[in-house]
């Protein structure tokens, strides 16, 4: 049965547990073909938005290719980011527009997205002859029908051998396209640690960087450096990138490696003991958490910029702070981090008790034993506190002081005390109305109220956005906070040449209207999410009950040493009882990259 309505209407009418072996590959083969089917349409429709005139909100006006900003109109449509949305209507013109038959095998149900990407992006150099030619030929070892159907790494392989043959200088135009668009990307993983890659490299160049860091992680380790040569290439990598050995020569930056090896058996020798969420003793406040260390000394700390409550660095609760543009992260590495950038520019956002905005400024003194501020260090460290944990702490100590473990009160003390006369004395912000760009005291305002771009999806940091005016200067717009907010750079070109136009929305939001007639709400989050339930003063919450644990017996003990298999053996020691930690409380926020 071809792929259509009635393909649709029959696959939703069988029960896949009810069919046998043999017709439930057959079922899912036919729930792919009708998957194919629907992408291609799903992209024809992508290509007729694209070409939509801007403007034609009521009426048919249709262009010849898309114009500059379509794709940001499937972004907002779909809620991609920028990139992906690129990404889609690139897929939509090659096999709608460029390739046509790669949309007409995908409609026929043979042909999957990921095979028709294939096609799309190593035809891309090709002339159109050359391109049609290595689809006539290929497509049909290509489709789900297909005798012998080719993997998609054989399909590439195969292509890249019929493009060469029918224009030797392919290769050489698509490497230098490649290289043209060449950058550097970092982005976090979802077990805590973060990538870095250069792409699209001059492959010598690549080449020798790799040779470098291999020769000297190999001179490392010939000079008795314990540590696996993995370990040794990452900490050459990410020291040569941060600034660390800025300068050095190649024996120097061998005896600056020498020296973390004492950080990194620190870091084993916390490794022997669990976390039991038990408050941690004065002297290992500070220490790495297991897995993780301590940037090396020197590094100016650009890009680092974390954004953390400071109820967890007072030990009040656990809840996962931010490395800006990156990730979350957990309470313990945030108190780490925080530590190692004394010498930061340290800022504070206060808020009322439902987490909203209502002050901000600098933060000059530091806990003890933390590094002064140093000028040379270039990261960010953004502190967020309700205005009633200096209630409860500071102004009427019996309410909440008693909480905080003694030697971290005694510790930010100093920071307290500043923050309390910062409330209570509150320096009004300078008057920048009548200047074309924010100063230093606004924009600080602006971003901490507003901690990432107002675009349509879009999470970039607003630390790393401009600072836009929503009534253009050139209308007569002022500013002033209320007429300020982040935009990345797409997100502002579209406001003022792309035809997107931005309104107020209720008191904490913007609501975009599109070229098409299309419009979308953006709500400012809380800068400080509130953690139910509470329990106590308004500075804490109390963890909830620790879920049953599956691996233990309703007594505590193994399923393997419980006495329900062994009833007539002796209980087990009790030094065989797993603790059940409790789980620690979950922020219902939703993250920021």
């Amino acid at each position: 049965m071809a792929p259509g309505p009635e393909l649709a209407a029959a696959l939703a009418s069988i029960r896949p547990e009810s069919v046998s072996g043999y017709d439930s590959v057959e079922l899912l083969r036919a729930k792919g073909r009708q998957e194919n089917a629907d992408t291609a349409a799903t992209l024809r429709m992508v290509v007729e938005v694209a070409l939509r005139r801007p403007g034609s909100v009521e009426t048919v006006e249709r262009l010849q290719v898309p114009h500059q900003f379509a794709a940001d109109e499937l972004r907002a449509a779909f809620g991609l980011s920028s990139t992906a949305a690129e990404k889609k209507l690139a897929l939509a013109w090659s096999t709608v527009k460029r390739l046509p038959e790669l949309n007409e095998a995908m409609a026929s149900g043979g042909l999957d997205e990921t095979r028709a990407w294939a096609f799309a992006d190593w035809t891309e150099q090709l002339s159109d002859e050359h391109a049609h030619a290595v689809c006539a030929e290929l497509l049909p070892h290509a489709v789900l029908d297909a005798e012998e159907q080719l993997p998609t790494g054989l399909l590439i392989k195969e292509m890249t051998k019929k493009a060469m043959a029918l224009d030797p200088t392919w290769a050489e135009r698509r490497y230098k396209e490649a290289v043209r668009k060449r950058r550097v990307v970092g982005y976090a993983n979802s077990d805590g640690t973060a990538n870095i890659s250069g792409q699209q490299l001059e492959l010598n160049r690549a080449a020798a960087a790799c040779g470098r860091i291999k020769a000297l992680a190999r001179s490392a380790k010939q000079a008795g450096d314990p540590r696996p040569i993995d370990h040794l290439r990452t900490e050459l990598f990410v020291s040569m990138l941060d600034g660390t050995y800025e300068g050095l020569t190649d024996p120097q930056i061998l005896s600056a490696l020498a020296a973390t090896l004492e950080s990194d058996a620190e870091s084993k020798a916390d490794a022997a003991g669990a976390d039991t969420g038990e408050a941690e003793p004065e002297s290992t406040e500070h220490a790495p958490p297991v897995g993780a260390q301590a940037p090396a000394m020197g590094s100016p700390q650009i890009g680092h910029h974390l954004s953390v409550r400071l109820t967890t660095l007072l030990g009040l609760d656990r809840v996962p702070a931010e490395l800006r543009g990156w990730a979350p992260i957990t309470a313990g590495q945030a108190k780490v981090l925080a530590s190692l950038m004394g010498g930061a520019q340290w800022r504070y956002a206060l808020t009322d008790d439902d987490g909203h905005y209502i002050g901000s400024g600098l933060i000059t003194a530091r806990p003890s034993g933390f590094a002064r501020r140093d000028t040379r260090n270039r990261g960010i460290v953004d502190i967020l506190l309700p205005a009633s944990l200096l209630r409860d702490v500071i102004v009427d100590p019996t309410a909440g002081a008693d909480l905080i473990e003694p030697y971290l009160l005694a510790a930010w003390l100093p920071v307290l005390h500043e923050l309390t006369g910062a409330l209570l004395n509150p320096t009004a912000l300078p008057d920048d109305s009548d200047r074309r760009f924010p100063g230093a005291a606004l924009r600080r305002e602006v971003e901490l109220e507003k901690p990432r771009c107002i675009g349509v999806g879009c999470g970039r940091s607003s630390h790393n956005a401009e600072i836009d005016h929503r009534l253009d200067w050139a209308l007569g717009g002022r500013t002033v906070g209320i007429n300020l907010a982040p935009a990345c750079g797409r997100d502002h070109t579209l406001k003022t040449k792309g035809g997107w136009s931005l309104h107020r929305w209720k008191r904490r939001g913007y609501r975009w209207c599109t070229p098409l007639g299309r419009e979308y709400a953006v709500s400012l989050p809380r800068v400080i999410e509130v953690v139910p339930p509470p329990a106590g003063p308004d500075v804490w919450w109390e963890k909830p009950d620790a879920e049953p644990n599956p691996n233990l017996d309703h007594a505590g003990f193994r399923w393997q040493e419980s006495e329900i298999w062994f009833p007539r053996q002796p209980k087990p020691e009790p030094s065989l009882r797993v603790p059940t930690p409790a789980p620690p409380p979950v922020d219902p926020g939703e993250p920021p990259f």
